[in-house]
């Protein structure tokens, strides 16, 4: 039966200045306002991670079937942090 653990996700990892451009574009469209990211002193990018192997094979391999997007989840994270926490100031 195995550990009965799986990894749950979109079936590909992302760089994360690509998943922080994804949010930034989505916010802009969602919310009308493009939030600025503020680096650590010394980092000029955020892309200094090596690639992730990432994979879903084992749920997957269960029937699991994904659906949506990751602009839908982004969007949707979005939506419910506007309605359940305050802007700041």
């Amino acid at each position: 039966m195995g550990d009965c653990l799986f990894n749950i996700g979109g079936g590909h990892s992302l760089k994360v200045n690509d998943l922080v451009e994804s949010i930034l574009e989505r916010c802009h469209v969602v919310l009308g306002f493009r939030p600025s990211i503020r680096l650590p002193p010394g980092t000029n990018t955020l892309n200094t991670v090596p690639p992730l192997d990432y994979r879903i094979d084992k749920v997957l391999n269960t029937g699991f079937q994904l659906n949506g997007s990751i602009e839908d989840e982004i969007d949707a994270t979005l939506k419910f942090c506007r309605t359940h926490f305050k802007p700041l100031s």
